[in-house]
């Protein structure tokens, strides 16, 4: 079954500044199905390009709602097992291929875009729902809206941009080692400027579900989400 959660603006920043980011965007890969390298025959290709890995800034309360989702779908799944799979995997300290959620000061090399934070791995067997700081939902490139004009400059979502919002899905697996898993549902970018960065199964979200609430905007750092617009034709 799993769990499926919405992180919202205010969720996805800690009292430090810090906003969640997405990152290991490939362009020349975008909206592509691919296969893991070592994926069973007759395994499903997910859309392991969509910007479906993400940084989560430690003490945010999107890290909490995120470690009781996946208590939850472990508990769902590995059942008796799931304390002691809980204590070696998930948390502060612990970065196991076996959860999604992942200590980045645990990385082999911590650059300055990890360090304070947890990484977010996820995939998609559906084509996820990728949304512009002003609500415009992107294409087939990561510069083009759905129906394939050119997005506005100061409109576009990039590797590394901080989150307005995310909709994910975690669930819990027994084939080979336990453990549980994220599907990216959704995600919208956010207008702050954010430095680009090098680094390199479930539903869809709903442009609903992406939407900026009034009272969990933070406009200290942004300006106001324009109204939803046709991007221009493309010359």
């Amino acid at each position: 079954m799993g769990v499926t959660i919405t992180l919202k603006a205010s969720h996805l920043v800690n009292d430090e500044g810090q906003r969640a980011r997405v990152y290991g965007i490939q362009p020349e890969n975008f909206r592509k199905k691919t296969l893991a390298k070592d994926a069973d025959e007759g395994a499903k290709p997910a859309f392991r390009h969509d910007g479906c890995n993400f940084l989560i800034p430690k003490g945010s309360p999107a890290e909490q709602m995120l470690i009781d989702a996946i208590e939850s779908a472990a508990n769902e799944k590995l059942l008796d097992k799931a304390s002691g799979w809980l204590r070696k995997n998930l948390g502060e300290g612990k970065a196991t291929d076996n959860c999604c959620f992942r200590d980045a000061d645990e990385r082999d090399e911590v650059t300055e875009d990890f360090a304070g934070h947890f990484q977010l791995n996820g995939k998609s067997y559906r084509r996820i729902l990728i949304m512009t700081p002003a609500g415009l939902t992107v294409g087939e490139a990561l510069d083009e809206d759905q129906d394939g004009d050119e997005l506005p400059e100061d409109d576009r979502v990039y590797n590394g941009q901080h989150l307005g919002a995310l909709k994910v899905e975690v669930w819990g697996y027994t084939k080979g080692k336990s453990g549980v898993a994220c599907n990216v549902l959704g995600w919208r970018g956010y207008d702050d400027e954010a430095e680009q960065m090098e680094s390199g199964g479930g539903e869809t979200a709903s442009e609903g579900d992406l939407g900026f609430d009034e009272d969990e905007e933070d406009t200290s750092s942004k300006k106001k989400a324009a109204p939803k617009k046709k991007a221009p034709a493309r010359k």
